[in-house]
């Protein structure tokens, strides 16, 4: 909590571009983007695995990379994600190892 509240700024991540449409996909049983942000706060987005903390930026950096992918292996369309953000980064979510 001590980490958010000295950060100040807006972050938004949109599943698209303004000229593509979201896919939604029965196999994974979501959107892509929705199942990306499902596995990223899972755990999948953590770029540092020292602290098990998913920062908003590192939950964009793995939008970035999973969405265009997922989007051309199950519907071999170009889906990107729109991410726009100003501020300090700050942890969303943190990951429970077992």
């Amino acid at each position: 909590i001590a980490l958010l509240s000295m950060s100040t700024g807006t972050f938004w991540i949109t599943a698209t571009n303004r000229d593509q449409y979201a896919s939604e996909v029965k196999d994974i049983g979501h959107g892509i983007f929705t199942y990306c942000i499902l596995q990223g706060l899972k755990g999948g987005a953590t770029l540092n695995n020292i602290d098990n903390d998913v920062t908003v930026m590192e939950l964009g950096t793995y939008l970035n990379r999973e969405i265009p992918e997922l989007a051309k292996k199950y519907k071999e369309v170009e889906q990107y994600p729109n991410i726009y953000g100003y501020g300090q980064d700050f942890p969303i979510v943190i990951v429970k190892k077992y």
